[in-house]
């Protein structure tokens, strides 16, 4: 697998305020506005403790963002709980670019596992370390020097019949159909997490944009899914 670039956004413990280098403009805009929405909103439901209790024990997710007629580019990545310097609440994103179109999903539970569990150890090592973006992007480089493809398949949970409803076009395909679509041809976000947030173990979902703030206090607690959302949760 060629990476075409890698992108870091958001914020870090080393840094007073924002962070981005390598990626693309339009990426951070996007991953910004979208930011600033859902925290404003989901501290305005959850008191500050509370929100912050659950912000800071919130899992790594990862995801898959599709180009589309607004968005000129596609990439992988993580997000991860973080804080500036000065105390200033937001996410740090790392993402990857390369080319999607002779990769399935599949690519993304199998091959791409590893490159994911880079991605994460570098972030927390970041974050522990109070590491300033040059030391990430030292680390995350030395790291891929010997990077080698996963061999194993890694689901989260269930990718099974009831999963793929989250597939506008094909809701009942079976599973391997589901795992064998191109990523070139997909029009919606993918999230999954292999920690387990509240009675969710590994939670899978796939949503047309990037999640409301109803669907963004999923990812600190596990809870408030509006089910009449296009954006499902699915528990194993």
């Amino acid at each position: 697998m060629s990476l075409i670039r890698v992108g870091i956004y958001g914020k870090l413990p080393a840094h007073p305020d924002f962070i981005s280098d390598g990626m693309h403009t339009d990426i951070s805009n996007e991953l910004y506005e979208w930011i600033q929405s859902v925290m404003y909103y989901s501290r305005e439901r959850l008191e500050d403790n509370q929100w912050l209790s659950a912000y800071l024990v919130s899992p790594i997710w990862r995801m898959f963002v599709p180009e589309n007629e607004t968005r000129a580019h596609g990439w992988i990545g993580i997000m991860v709980p973080s804080v500036d310097a000065i105390g200033r609440y937001f996410p740090l994103f790392i993402a990857f670019e390369t080319e999607f179109k002779a990769l399935t999903v599949e690519w993304l539970f199998k091959e791409a596992t590893d490159l994911f569990e880079v991605m994460e150890e570098v972030a927390m090592n970041a974050l522990q370390q109070q590491l300033n973006v040059s030391q990430l992007k030292s680390l995350l480089a030395n790291k891929l020097e010997d990077f080698n493809l996963g061999q194993k398949l890694v689901l989260p949970n269930p990718l099974n019949s009831e999963a793929l409803e989250f597939s506008c076009e094909q809701p009942s395909t079976s599973n391997d159909a589901f795992l064998q679509q191109p990523l070139a041809q997909l029009d919606g976000v993918f999230w999954w997490t292999l920690s387990d947030i509240n009675k969710y173990q590994k939670p899978f979902f796939k949503c047309r944009a990037l999640p409301t703030s109803n669907e963004y206090e999923f990812l600190l607690t596990g809870t408030a899914v509006n089910t009449q959302s296009k954006h499902k949760a699915m528990q194993s």
